[in-house]
């Protein structure tokens, strides 16, 4: 009785140990078979968390508001495994997948390179990068305008140090010529 006491007690705390072990790498397999149905089954070449780093790493360095609206294409392409267009909203709209954007909106064109529709774990994510872009866009118009400003006050501070020369250039000259004669 005491030997069939103490297997089962082993017993017991064996199978606790493979349920305690179950218990700890549960996180870690859901984001594995997250992972192959993202990849294998969806075909997507990211996920959402590595879609959003991309994202911000690839169009970071964009200068002006040109150069990010294409980044943002280029970029969002590579994500979404489509063709990516930016059209303003009184442009003739494809059937595509399409969220605001300030100034515009991002068009995605069916089908997907693959052959893969658009699910709504999709257009979630499109509708936060769009939400991004739209805020590096509104930064871009403001570097834009930020710089053009610059440009019209040195142009208006050069204009007004001419203005003021020309004046005593004029006097010194009419002087000259006054004490000459």
């Amino acid at each position: 009785v005491l030997v069939l006491a103490v297997a089962a007690a082993d017993w017991s705390a064996r199978a606790s140990m493979g349920w305690l072990l179950l218990w700890a790498l549960a996180p870690q397999l859901a984001e594995l078979s997250r992972r192959g149905v993202d990849r294998y089954i969806l075909r997507r070449r990211f996920s959402a968390e590595e879609s959003e780093r991309y994202f911000q790493e690839r169009t970071q360095s964009a200068a002006s508001e040109a150069a990010l609206r294409e980044a943002l294409e280029r970029t969002l392409s590579e994500i979404f495994a489509a063709k990516v267009s930016i059209a303003d909203p009184q442009e003739a709209r494809p059937p595509a997948l399409q969220a605001p954007l300030g100034g515009g909106e991002i068009l995605l064109a069916e089908p997907r390179s693959p052959g893969q529709p658009f699910w709504s774990e999709d257009a979630r994510l499109l509708d936060r990068l769009a939400r991004s872009a739209g805020l590096m866009l509104d930064a871009a118009r403001l570097r834009d305008s930020e710089a053009a400003l610059r440009l019209l006050s040195s142009r208006a501070e050069l204009r007004a140090l001419r203005a003021q020369v020309n004046p005593h250039f004029l006097f010194n000259s009419l002087n000259a010529i006054a004490g000459l004669i």
